[in-house]
């Protein structure tokens, strides 16, 4: 717009003593709003006013400095949801991974163990014919047993024979082994013969 009011205004010196261009008029000019008529008549007067074109010269210095009305384009980094999408990955980092960590390092609550039927442990397995021990003494001196053993098991409430245990008649016989799995406080029992 500056080089065309340029072009087409070249004021005289002198100014004029009629009245002078209306402020609001000379803004709708620099937008570009104004036409017609009224464009025709405030070209004129700028043509013959220096004092208005003054004017309309500072206004449009001001309009090239003021910055744009439209915004700039922001990095998509810098955006909200690129900073919400940051901080989610954030939280599922500091919150999932102890979790994620605790879930691969845990052991597992299932135990087994495979035991030679001996004279201490075949005591225990006689002491009752019963295929589920709930006597706290029983299961106490079982597990002292595999203590005793090297098998470091936690406490459990309940035995659970797969079969009746009966001794074997003969003094030379085949050894027995003795399977065991704990899982939720009972433990499973089965005595086999070794092969």
């Amino acid at each position: 717009m500056g080089k065309w009011v340029h072009k087409a205004l070249t004021p005289t010196d002198t100014a004029e003593t009629g009245p002078h261009a209306d402020m609001e008029d000379l803004a709708l000019l620099v937008e570009g709003k104004l036409g017609g008529d009224e464009r025709e008549n405030l070209l004129r007067h700028l043509n013959q006013c220096g004092q208005c074109y003054e004017i309309l010269q500072s206004t449009m210095k001001d309009v090239q400095e003021a910055p744009s009305a439209e915004p700039t384009p922001i990095a998509w980094w810098k955006t909200k949801s690129a900073y919400a999408l940051a901080a989610s990955i954030i939280f599922l980092i500091l919150v999932g991974g102890p979790l994620v960590y605790q879930f691969q390092t845990r052991q597992s609550l299932i135990a087994s163990a495979e035991l030679i039927v001996d004279q201490e442990l075949k005591d225990i397995l006689l002491e009752y014919d019963a295929l589920e021990w709930h006597r706290v003494k029983r299961i106490k001196r079982f597990i002292s047993v595999l203590h005793k053993k090297g098998y470091r098991v936690k406490s459990f409430d309940r035995v659970i024979l797969a079969k009746p245990y009966y001794q074997t008649k003969s003094l030379f016989g085949p050894e027995e082994v003795l399977y065991i799995r704990i899982d939720d406080g009972v433990a499973y029992l089965e005595v086999k013969e070794k092969k």
